[in-house]
């Protein structure tokens, strides 16, 4: 293949496989015009997109068939969506942590609150 010949080519090559993937899912569905006014919701981010479906669809029929389907229209997903999930459950921990630990305070001022009055 010429492109490995060329520094970066082999690279190149990728990028241009990984677009083509990309367009061919995108154009198989209708286009983006066609996914924009189907669409029912709105994502910040490639990531967020994908904790949604994974906290809505995980372990449910057709969910290995979505996941695909999502990667071959964004093929950057297929390297970043463990990292993602993995992400948002260490966010929800650190988070639920959070309000534990004021739980805690609120509680134990409410406590001492009603051991005064």
């Amino acid at each position: 293949m010429l492109a490995a010949k060329v520094p970066f080519g082999g690279f190149m090559a990728g990028a241009a496989k990984s677009k083509a993937k990309e367009v061919g899912a995108v154009t198989a569905i209708g286009g983006w015009d066609f996914i924009k006014e189907n669409s029912t919701m709105s994502f910040n981010s490639l990531q967020d997109y994908w904790v949604y479906l994974h906290s809505e669809f995980n372990g449910l029929p057709g969910y290995e068939s979505a996941l695909a389907a999502a990667m071959a229209i964004y093929p950057s997903l297929e390297k970043s969506h463990r990292r993602s999930v993995d992400k948002a459950y260490k966010d929800a921990r650190k988070e639920a942590r959070r309000l534990a630990k004021e739980e805690k305070k609120r509680l134990k001022a409410e406590a001492k609150a009603n051991k005064k009055g």
